[in-house]
């Protein structure tokens, strides 16, 4: 669009016109003198050039430039955010200051902190890698400006919280990108446009300045960024021109000297390059020789013998042929002769052996012996000569020898070049660290402030870096928890274990008592065994471990809760403790067993039968009380005169209630009855003259006849009690009313009501209790007849006896039969009111019942109710007690623990109470529950003994205090923890590598190594078992063990497998064999760099033994590193390698050879070993740790005998952590050192039967190789005398003069009639 345009002094061309201008371009603005739309700075009328600050209008209203021209903001170094000009941040970033976000923002800066406040981040889930930041800034009030990221961390899923130390009330937020804490970039911000916090950035600040140039400075073309070429879109550029482009723009062309004429001046030389001086012996003439003779036989050369001539072997000189005896001859002539010995580069140890001359064919021969296999010199042909007659070859001079004494022992000392063994150090069981002060004989003091008591059941673990100092001891007690006694019948529960795990090496288990058993029927359960105290690790034998003590049995027989109304007792007693705690709470003891009482088996039982039938739903015992009532039937009513309601005199008579209790002797056997059980017998009562019936057939008795139909009532039928068939109990029947006599009114003549109604005619017995003969049941007599006008008599009740039959009762009239057994006999009849029956004869049997009672009742018809109340509770057997926990208690060397990550205590709960459930009741206590206690003793001096310095094998020294020892040998570990406790290497498969032989190509540097595929270089594996390299495989694989020149060197890298090297074979172009080398063995320990070290000075470092370094150009270690899983923590300094020369007090730094902030490129192995960190992959995963071959290059000044090597981690000068407080951090483990060697030519003795070689003693040649290093250029190592160099002018001498720039030059310069807008949006 067109722009609006509100500046009243109109500016440049995109002012007023649609604006292209790509975002970050800079344009002017014209300014003027006072009052306009800009800042305050304006030109001084009197002086251009200088600055005077006036109160002129801008800002006035808020409308500055950047408000007056859109999409532009006005270039005087403002900070702007991120979010609001994203476009522009992504041209120029924070080039001229802000700051983007790092990934944390601060939302409240709070108040208290400081720069050493420390942040803290939530872990990802596992597997990721944890996030660190540090505060970058804060104000004057502790507020937070700023947090930087050191590790942006992943694997986070969720955004974690932040939180800083030192101060209060700090919010923050995170930005994640894929689980990464994503910090803003110039690259990234469109990504994150919208984001609040996005950061800050600043514009240029072109207040008072002018932007001049594109090109070279001063250039013609418009202002733009520097070194930009101006076209559509075009981005990039900066407003400086940098320190390397300053030379392409400047030059100091050519400088010549003069004035040097006739310059004389005396210069010191030396002789370039490498030189070969040649060491002959100088021929001499003897002297004189000593006086001497020869013996010698004539004889006669035949003519083809090969002899000497007259002219020839000198001495056959005065020599005439003859045949004789040997004769004595004194040479008489003769020439003075000259004699040369053999140059020797090393000394013969053996006397016999020289070199000597015979028969030498010719005359004055100074040579230094006689030359085996001589040829023919006379026809000698350039480095060759004709054989000898007999001979067929030539044979050269570097193959000649010259015939020598000694015969097996002659030989030569050549030179040869080969590839030497490297040195190889590994640590054992026995291995020592030396120059630290150690006490013999004496008695350690031990500081055990360092414990850990654990009273309450659960699982918790010590972290070792929480230790100060190295223990020297390991103390522990620790109780299993108590077995329950158990609840009669209910068993009780066993006590928890109680262990002490530290690594795979202690192991102690205090085993917790076991329950008690329960009880069976009326036996007492058997008490619970005591806990076991086990030991399962790999080291045993540890004392003391005590079984806990078995619970003891139960009480027999149960009993009921009537006889035994409370708990009666008798459970078995829990096992004691034997804990050894000394805190008097009884760790570990059982508990005792008890008995439960068997309820739901009391109450009451009712039951009422009304006619004929069996009691049934019986309890089945615990009876306590059993009571009957039995009830006969009602005896009819009398015909009555009086029709109304009130004729009482002529009612039937009540039925006799029966209540007996059953004896207390029989309620046990109560249910014990004979078939039929409790059955009755039910009477039903009279109705009219009819009287009650039943199915014994002892019925009521039939009213009397009474005149004009005024019968007697008939009487109730009895009801009997059975036991099985045996009537046991009855009740009679009530009598029949008598009916009202005919004479007179209603009030006269009245019958009488029968027994027992009140008023009645009574009982006739009653109740009988007898125990003799058996009780039957008889029915009632019947009424007696009336006479005249009289009134029937009422009928008899039947009833139950064990007598005979009743008879006719007296006083009664003539009427009325007599009654049957028990039944009574009929009330009399005559002119007046019959008279009433009595109620039947009730008994029961004392066999059964204690007692009885007789009563009336008013039903009408008879029946029975049995009432029974119950209670067959009872208590059971005991149980038995439960046993006790074991427990150990001790101590043991830190040493034989093997540094484990940390110890596990385990604290055993006491068994649980045996509870009764339902309607049972009762329990036991629960065992007492266990107990651990650890404690770590350090030694805090000694009482007696010698103080001594120990020597060690491979360490020659290393850091340490008084008492901690932060730099030790340890034994193999589980690798797992943060504390040290690497695990050595056993399955990690060693590679083998190939370089040199020729190839300028050892393959490409990665994670694993060098990449050798299309070098030609041989390939090997190597065989592993038990953790021993056993076997070296040369690789037959097309393409490769190719192309060499000489012997490759060869080396067997990281992983399992010391002592171990490889030698190879080589022929032609190829390796032809390789050969395991060394003493293999399993790595059994490693030197640790872990302890807290001295508390001014936490370096921590190692000396190793001097060696010989002259032909070492690699030093190297196996070594693991701490990443936060493999055993130990994760280190923040670096591993340094330094020397020191024999004589020498100085250390010299040579390398990092492990770098834990960085990837470092190996310079033997090829490998780019990644940074440090937690979960590092490339150091292994917890349980296996894995070791790596890493080295450094040794400098040539480093290569000389008696060297010393210094491992160096700078802990208290690097980054990271403080760890002042001591304890186990930032851990390196050292399994092995290397020493290895490169190619030398040595002196060797090449043994040669009855000669020496001739081109080993004529001459001897050195190559004399000149100093090197920096300053030195071709050195020969020989020295001249001083030169003198004259100068002429013909020769100038030319400086050829270079630029070095000091700092960036700014192409923003100083202006003041110019104002800046950057294009922002």
């Amino acid at each position: 669009m067109v722009q609006s345009y509100r500046n009243t002094r109109k500016g440049f061309y995109t002012d007023c016109y649609q604006d292209t201008t790509p975002i970050g371009s800079i344009v002017a603005n014209l300014k003027s003198g006072a009052n306009t739309y800009d800042h305050s700075f304006i030109n001084k009328a009197t002086n251009p050039h200088k600055l005077e600050d006036f109160n002129g209008s801008a800002y006035i209203s808020g409308d500055d430039p950047a408000y007056t021209h859109d999409g532009y903001l006005y270039c005087d170094g403002t900070e702007y955010a991120i979010k609001d000009y994203p476009s522009l941040y992504q041209i120029i970033g924070t080039s001229y200051g802000g700051r983007a976000s790092s990934g944390i923002d601060v939302i409240n800066g709070g108040s208290g902190y400081s720069l050493t406040s420390v942040v803290s981040i939530t872990a990802p889930p596992t597997g990721g890698t944890q996030a660190t930041a540090i505060v970058k800034t804060v104000d004057s009030n502790g507020a937070i400006l700023e947090i930087d990221i050191l590790n942006p961390g992943n694997g986070y899923v969720t955004e974690p919280t932040v939180t800083v130390s030192g101060g209060s009330n700090a919010t923050f937020t995170v930005r994640l990108n894929s689980g990464v804490i994503q910090n803003i970039t110039q690259a990234n911000v469109m990504e994150f446009w919208g984001e609040q916090y996005l950061g800050t950035f600043k514009v240029p600040n072109t207040v008072t300045k002018k932007i001049v140039g594109n090109s070279p400075v001063f250039g013609q073309n418009s202002p733009t960024i520097g070194n930009l070429s101006l076209s559509v879109g075009a981005t990039g550029g900066a407003w400086y021109l940098d320190r390397n482009q300053q030379d392409d723009y400047f030059s100091l062309g050519k400088i010549t000297t003069t004035g040097y004429d006739n310059v004389v001046e005396t210069v010191g030389c030396t002789i370039v390059g490498t030189q070969k001086v040649t060491v002959t012996m100088e021929k001499k003439k003897l002297p004189s020789v000593f006086q001497h003779s020869h013996a010698i036989l004539h004889s006669i050369p035949g003519d083809s013998t090969w002899a000497g001539k007259g002219s020839g072997d000198r001495y056959l000189q005065g020599y005439k042929s003859a045949n004789g005896k040997i004769q004595r001859w004194n040479p008489t002539t003769g020439t003075v002769l000259e004699h040369s010995h053999a140059l020797l580069r090393n000394v013969l140890t053996d006397n016999t052996i020289a070199t000597y001359d015979f028969m030498d064919y010719k005359g004055g021969d100074e040579n230094v012996g006689a030359l085996k296999d001589v040829p023919d010199i006379s026809n000698a042909s350039g480095a060759e000569f004709k054989p000898q007659p007999g001979y067929t070859t030539e044979i050269p001079y570097d193959d000649q020898f010259y015939l020598a004494s000694g015969a097996s022992n002659a030989g030569s000392f050549e030179f040869q070049t080969s590839i030497g063994n490297p040195t190889l150090s590994s640590f054992t069981s026995a291995s020592t660290i030396g120059g630290r002060q150690v006490t013999t004989g004496g008695v350690p003091n031990y500081d055990y402030s360092q414990e850990f008591e654990y009273t309450n059941p659960g699982t918790y673990t010590i972290p070792l870096s929480s230790i100060t100092g190295t223990p020297e001891k390991l103390v522990y007690n620790l109780v299993g928890g108590g077995g329950s006694g158990a609840a009669g019948t209910i068993s009780g529960n066993d006590g928890g274990d109680s262990t002490i795990t530290a690594g795979s090496t202690l192991v102690l288990i205090a085993g917790g008592g076991k329950k008690g058993n329960p009880s069976n029927s009326n036996t007492g359960g058997t008490g619970g065994n005591g806990g076991s105290a086990t030991e399962t690790g790999s080291l045993t034998g540890l004392s003391v471990g005590l079984n806990g003590v078995s619970g003891t049995q139960g009480d027999n027989n149960t009993q009921t809760e009537v006889d035994s109304p409370s708990n009666p007792g008798g459970g078995g007693t829990g096992g004691i403790s034997i804990s050894q705690s000394q805190t008097g709470n009884s760790e570990g003891k059982g508990s005792d067993g008890d008995r439960i009482l068997i309820g739901g088996q009391s109450g009451s039982y009712s039951q009422t039968l009304t006619s004929d039938g069996v009691f049934t739903g019986l309890p089945t015992g615990g009876f306590t009380n059993i009571t009957f009532r039995i009830r006969g039937g009602r005896g009819g009513d009398g015909v009555s005169k009086n029709t109304g309601a009130g004729f009482e005199n002529n009612r039937g008579g009540y039925g006799a209630q029966v209540d007996v209790e059953v004896a207390q002797n029989q309620l046990s056997s109560f249910t014990n009855t004979p078939a039929g059980g409790w059955n009755v017998v039910i009477g039903t009562g009279g109705n009219n003259r009819n009287g009650g019936t039943n199915s014994l057939n002892a019925n009521g008795g039939y009213g009397g006849q009474g005149a004009s139909g005024r019968h007697g009532g008939g009487g109730g039928a009895c009801t009997a009690l059975k036991r099985g068939t045996q009537i046991v109990a009855g009740a009679g029947g009530g009598g029949g009313g008598g009916a009202d006599g005919g004479e007179g009114g209603i009030n006269d003549a009245q019958g009488q009501a029968g027994g027992s109604y009140p008023g009645g005619a009574g009982l006739y017995q009653g109740l009988t209790a007898s125990s003799q003969g058996n009780i039957g049941s008889g029915s009632g007599g019947v009424g007696g007849k009336y006479g005249c006008v009289g009134g029937g008599g009422g009928a008899g009740g039947a009833g139950v006896s064990s007598g005979g039959n009743l008879g006719g009762g007296t006083g009664y009239g003539g009427g009325g039969a007599p009654g049957g057994p028990g039944g009574t006999p009929g009330g009399w009849g005559g002119h007046q009111g019959g008279v009433g029956g009595q109620q039947g004869l009730s008994e029961y049997k004392t066999t059964y019942f204690s007692s009885g009672n007789l009563t009336d009742h008013t039903d009408t018809n008879g029946s029975v109710k049995l009432d029974i109340d119950y209670n067959a509770n009872y208590w059971t057997a005991a149980g038995g007690g439960g046993g006790s926990g074991a427990t150990w208690f001790g101590n043991v060397d830190w040493s034989d623990v093997n540094n484990p990550s940390a110890i596990t205590i385990v604290v055993g709960a006491g068994g649980a109470a045996a509870q009764a459930s339902g309607n049972n009741s009762g329990s036991t206590n629960p065992g007492t529950k266990g107990y651990a206690k650890v404690g770590f003793g350090t030694i805090s001096g000694y009482t007696g003994g010698t103080v001594g310095t120990t020597t060690g094998d491979i360490v020659e020294s290393a850091s340490q205090n008084a008492t901690v020892w932060d730099v030790e040998i340890k034994g193999n570990g589980s690798g797992t923890g943060v504390a040290g406790n690497f695990k050595l290497p056993v399955t990690q498969v060693p590679t083998v590598l190939f370089r040199g032989g020729g190839k300028s190509n050892d393959g490409t540097t990665s994670s694993n190594g060098y990449v050798q595929s299309g070098t030609g270089h041989a390939t090997a594996t190597a065989s592993l078992t038990a953790g021993v390299v056993t076997a070296i495989t040369l690789g037959t694989t097309a393409g490769t063990n190719t192309g060499y020149t000489e012997q490759p060197y060869v080396y067997l890298l990281h992983g399992a497998g010391s002592g171990s090297y490889i030698t190879s074979t080589f022929s032609n172009v190829s390796v032809t064999g390789l050969t395991l080398q060394g003493n293999s063995a399993a790595y059994t320990n490693f030197l640790l760099f872990g302890g807290s070290g001295l508390s001014t000075n936490r370096d921590r470092f190692a000396v190793l033994k001097a060696q010989d370094t002259t032909s070492v150009n690699y030093f190297g270690i196996k070594a693991c590193r701490g990443n936060g899983v493999n055993g130990g923590d994760v280190p923040e300094e670096g591993l340094k390698v330094e020397y020191q020369l024999a004589g020498s007090a100085s250390w010299v730094y040579i390398d990092n050879i492990i770098a834990p902030s960085a990837t470092r490129t190996d310079p033997l192995t090829g490998m780019i070993v990644p940074a440090c960190g937690q979960n590092q992959a490339h150091d292994g995963a917890s349980g296996d740790t894995q070791w790596y071959t890493y080295t450094v290059a040794m400098p040539q000044a480093a290569r000389a005998p008696g060297t010393k090597i210094r491992l160096y981690q700078e802990r208290s000068e690097q980054g990271g952590q403080d760890h002042s407080g001591g304890g186990q951090f930032d851990h390196y483990g050292i399994c092995e050192f290397y020493y290895f060697r490169e190619k030398a030519t040595t002196l060797v003795f090449v043994p040669a039967a009855g000669a020496i070689k001739r081109n080993t003693v004529d001459f001897l040649e050195y190559n004399v190789q000149g100093e090197t290093g920096p300053g030195i250029t071709y050195s020969s190592g020989m020295g001249c005398s001083d030169a003198t160099m004259t100068l002429k002018s013909t020769t100038k001498i030319e400086p050829q003069a270079t630029i070095d720039p000091d700092y960036d030059v700014p192409l923003i310069t100083p202006y003041v009639t110019c104002k800046y807008l950057i294009k922002a949006f």
